[in-house]
């Protein structure tokens, strides 16, 4: 900490400035932080971990790089999500009941090979891991078994699924130490923080357009396949350009900027009585 006298000084100052009332801003879902993409490549890749933690760690990484919402899973039939040598493909419907009339709306999902940070081999090595799960359902993600072995063949809702990501990331380690050091950081991202990992950091990209980032991870009504190719391919687009800014280390000029998810994480750490040089110690173990 001593070697970061401005960050641990920002802090203190910040905690001061912070509202004793309790009354708390409404925000917007953080996005998932990049440390955490690795983390999770890595636990995918870890033979050690257990199989349903492994399975887990890599349809966050799928939600990630898809911009998907926890309830997208609902409906997403495992028969109909195939392996292509060059991508992840999905597709899914729902009616939309609100409003007149129901129409049926479409959620075209697709995950590029190239979408990685550290570890190429997450995609395929994950997906054959989900192939030993019977395709007999009508969502995706289900329940892990007792001894987190396999998964259940039971529909995993909200809670489950925040029970889920917490139980991940307190498995996660760098350097043989918990990446998650304290518990205020794992209430800080929730079950919609994924979806805003690929919009908000293809929108500090000067050079993606802005409509693009709209339309990903969209649900929209049915319409021709050209134009959910040239979706698609818009898409990968954005996931390589991400990831391969990515995989620039953070002292790079061209590396993903997470200034403002820090300070907020920093901000949700202090509200939760945690001591400024602890927080920024848990900072700077994402900021690795």
């Amino acid at each position: 900490v001593s070697r970061h006298p401005a960050l641990k000084a920002s802090l203190l100052e910040h905690s001061l400035m912070l509202p004793s009332t309790g009354v708390r801003p409404t925000r917007k879902a953080p996005p998932t932080a990049l440390a955490l993409v690795v983390a999770f490549e890595a636990k995918v890749l870890e033979n050690s971990a257990p199989t349903f933690t492994r399975m887990y760690a890599w349809w966050r990484l799928v939600r990630i790089w898809a911009a998907m919402r926890f309830d997208d899973h609902r409906g997403l039939a495992p028969s109909s999500v195939k392996l292509l040598p060059s991508c992840l493909r999905g597709s899914l419907t729902r009616t939309k009941t609100t409003g007149v009339g129901k129409k049926k709306q479409q959620l075209e999902i697709v995950v590029d090979q190239q979408a990685y940070v550290l570890h190429p081999t997450w995609l395929r090595v994950g997906w054959e891991l989900w192939q030993q799960i019977s395709h007999k359902r009508d969502y995706f993600l289900g329940l892990p078994t007792m001894d987190l072995s396999s998964m259940r063949l039971l529909e995993a809702r909200y809670a489950d699924g925040v029970a889920m990501s917490r139980a991940l990331m307190k498995s996660l380690r760098f350097e043989e130490k918990p990446l998650i050091a304290h518990d205020a950081a794992l209430t800080f991202w929730t079950e919609h923080s994924d979806r805003a990992f690929l919009p908000s950091m293809a929108g500090a990209m000067p050079d993606i357009d802005d409509g693009w980032i709209r339309d990903v991870g969209r649900w929209a009504l049915p319409t021709s396949h050209e134009y959910v190719r040239s979706h698609l391919v818009r898409v990968r687009f954005i996931q390589r350009a991400v990831a391969e800014r990515a995989r620039h280390h953070a002292t790079s000029s061209i590396a993903l900027d997470e200034e403002e998810v820090f300070a907020d994480l920093g901000e949700h750490m202090l509200r939760s009585g945690v001591q400024a040089e602890d927080v920024v110690e848990q900072i700077l173990g994402f900021a690795r």
